[in-house]
């Protein structure tokens, strides 16, 4: 169950049933039980970026798993790693992962073996591009689950070996390896592993260049999660099916999937935002409903007094004939009931008015409130960050007298990451505010001219480096100039950063294809290798280390986000070592003439 609220996105409520899960095995003394969940805590603590925690958490695992669970050690041994290398404790990650091999095989547990080799080529020799190592494990485990007959970790080899040789650029055999795995997901009808697996397969065929097949996976497995209701992993298909149809140059289903795509992100990154609302408006109609419940009982009591009334006029009247004194005085005591119940139907109808007036004192506040967690995270959010960073660098002015290193390092690295959060939210704030005045006017703007505003911001930075930045005739189009302006800056910071070159060059090229504007912006730099091409434009995705080059992973993410409202695409192509080139398009627009309200006189 915490697998499951894991994969739907909601963390807490799977920390809540693992930690209930832990309870529950610590009562019954199961130490394997014990291990397995400390694990799955760990792992939630660690999405959170709760390190301190999740380690924690593994090493009062490995005292259970030390002498009589040798899988669940060799678990804990490769989590413990690959925490340590999100942490960019390279050469801790590494000892952990040795050391979770070794403890296999002195196990003689052929499955902890399998499970020791599987992730020394997953974990380490992939990640650090050793891809002909990683082969060689997955080929050692793929024996052992072979013997065993374990048909989910032969699998998991062969994906895995699909998955490192299409990086090898040996799509043939990749493509081999995905559809023998297919082939054994169908045989068991393991429809969950196949949507997954469909996905992979997907990218295989859009690594190869077989755009065609691989939309036809991508619309196959896009079925099946419709169909089983594996709702995470929609984004993903619409975003393969767009790079798919958009490689087979079928640009109108690219946009189409790109749309969806959008609005599938928007609506699960609005999902607590419209939870709150729904209460909020689930409350307000509860009330609504009691008002008008209370309102039709003053109806249904008007109307039998009403009745009531008639029943006595009708009285009042046959008595009339007989007694004209006694009809006189009936009369006068219907008019005082009548006046009676018009000041009770009078007073409820104030009550009620007034509780109303409340609810929408209490959701206009509502609404105040929300607008008010916009400026804690523009503002008061970053004011703690501030002070962290000036009182170290108070601290560390009087510890020069003090010459302890260690001391020294810690506060080096309490400000460098103090100022890291606080561009970071810089970052986010820029990104969540790309929404805001997206209804300001397009105007006619000068692209050479907006380079060289963007030249006057970075002119640091480009004489730092002795950056030449060349153009080829730009044209002048009709767009929003504030937010290409954000657009240019980024890629070209982007192509003066990530440069090693010692003559860095920038060329931003121009050309007009139809209903679309081409800009190209192409560097000498590091290159990026292919892989990571999709990865790149994501939210906080960094291909190096905050040590080798300084960042927030943000850059790219809100290149695109603006890009797209715009109407347009962004795309990258790159040689590892030779350079990258960002290439853009926007649509062609003309500005809409200024009318005139005033009548004009014929002469």
């Amino acid at each position: 169950m915490g697998l499951a609220y894991s994969f739907r996105g909601e963390s807490k409520a799977a920390l809540a049933v693992n930690e209930k899960a832990l309870q529950l095995a610590r009562e019954v003394r199961d130490s394997h039980c014990i291990s397995e969940a400390l694990n799955d805590i760990a792992v939630l603590l660690s999405e959170k970026a709760d390190y301190g925690g999740a380690l924690e958490k593994y090493h009062e695992s490995l005292n259970y798993c030390r002498g009589n669970d040798a899988l669940g050690l060799v678990i804990t041994l490769t989590n413990l790693g690959t925490l340590h290398e999100e942490m960019g404790n390279e050469k801790k990650a590494t000892e952990y992962f040795f050391e979770a091999n070794k403890e296999a095989f002195n196990s003689n547990d052929s499955l902890a073996i399998c499970e020791a080799q599987l992730n020394l080529s997953d974990y380490y020799y992939y990640y650090q591009d050793n891809l002909d190592s990683s082969l060689f494990y997955l080929n050692k485990a793929l024996e052992i689950a072979q013997r065993r007959h374990d048909i989910f970790v032969i699998t998991d080899c062969l994906t895995q070996k699909g998955v490192v040789e299409s990086e090898k650029g040996n799509f043939a055999l990749a493509l081999d390896y995905q559809l023998k795995v297919e082939k054994i997901l169908n045989d068991l009808g393991s429809k969950n592993l196949l949507a997954y697996h469909l996905l992979e397969l997907g990218y295989t065929y859009c690594d190869k260049k077989d755009f065609r097949h691989a939309v036809q996976m991508a619309s196959k497995g896009l079925e099946l999660v419709q169909e089983i209701g594996l709702n995470n992993l929609v984004a993903d298909y619409y975003e393969l099916l767009s790079q798919a149809h958009a490689g087979d140059k079928n640009y109108e289903k690219a946009f189409h999937f790109q749309r969806l795509l959008t609005e599938k992100k928007d609506s699960l990154s609005n999902n607590e935002t419209q939870l709150k609302l729904a209460e909020i408006e689930t409350d307000y109609q509860v009330k609504k409903k009691e008002t008008e419940n209370l309102l039709l009982k003053v109806q249904q009591a008007k109307n039998e007094a009403s009745i009531q009334k008639q029943n006595i006029s009708l009285a009042a009247i046959l008595i009339i004939l007989a007694l004209v004194l006694v009809s006189v005085l009936l009369l006068l005591r219907a008019n005082r009931q009548k006046q009676t119940y018009n000041v009770m139907l009078e007073n409820q109808v104030n009550e009620k008015t007034a509780a109303l007036q409340k609810s929408n004192e209490i959701l206009r506040q509502t609404n105040e409130e929300l607008e008010r967690f916009t400026h804690i995270a523009s503002h008061d959010l970053k004011e703690p960050i501030r002070n962290i960073a000036g009182f170290t660098n108070l601290i560390q002015r009087r510890m020069k007298q003090n010459n302890d290193p260690a001391l020294a390092e810690y506060l080096g690295f309490i400000e460098k990451n103090a100022n890291q959060l606080y561009n970071l939210i810089e970052d986010v704030l820029e990104y969540s505010r790309i929404n805001q005045h997206s209804h300001k006017a397009k105007e006619k703007v000068d692209i050479q001219s907006l380079v060289s505003q963007v030249e006057d911001l970075l002119k640091f930075n480009i004489r730092k480096k002795n950056v030449l930045i060349r153009c080829r005739s730009l044209p002048r189009i009709v767009t929003n100039k504030t937010k290409l302006m954000v657009v240019l800056k980024n890629l070209i910071e982007n192509g003066i950063k990530y440069n090693q070159n010692p003559k860095p060059v920038i060329e931003i090229s121009y050309q007009r294809q139809g209903q679309f504007h081409h800009f190209s912006i192409r560097d000498n730099g590091i290159g990026i290798s292919s892989e990571y091409f999709r990865q790149i434009f994501g939210m906080f995705k960094r291909l190096h280390t905050r040590e080798v080059y300084e960042g927030s992973g943000m850059g790219l993410a809100i290149c695109k986000k603006i890009i797209h409202q715009l109407g347009g695409n962004i795309e990258v192509e790159s040689v590892v070592g030779e350079g990258s080139a960002f290439t853009f398009s926007l649509p062609v627009e003309t500005l809409q003439p200024a009318t005139s309200n005033k009548l004009r006189q014929a002469v």
